[in-house]
């Protein structure tokens, strides 16, 4: 419980506070150089979003936890995959950077 309020307190600091305002900052400077792109921001607040959702994962399960009496719940793993070729996702990555570049 404690390394969930731990992480979660870190990153609100670090990475919300410090690093994604002064990433804003920078961006809204027009001395600033090189110019930050609105996909700079974006792929930043895409891997600090996963982190959150990890964090919130984390909460979540501390909860069922509680809710089962504090004992572990036992984790049912889905094996079957959908697969995805590797060409198709490799386009729409390439499509989706190439329109955010533009502005």
């Amino acid at each position: 419980m404690e390394a969930f309020c731990g992480k979660s307190r870190l990153l609100i600091s670090s990475k919300l506070q410090k690093q994604y305002q002064k990433m804003i900052n920078d961006a809204l400077s027009p001395t600033f150089q090189p110019p930050s792109k609105v996909s700079d921001l974006t792929g930043f607040w895409e891997m600090v979003e996963l982190q959150i959702n990890q964090v919130d994962d984390g909460y979540n399960r501390l909860i069922r936890i509680k809710e089962n009496g504090w004992k572990e719940i036992e984790l049912v793993v889905d094996t079957k995959v959908n697969s995805v070729p590797i060409k198709v996702l490799k386009s729409k990555i390439i499509n989706k950077t190439c329109r955010q570049d533009q502005y």
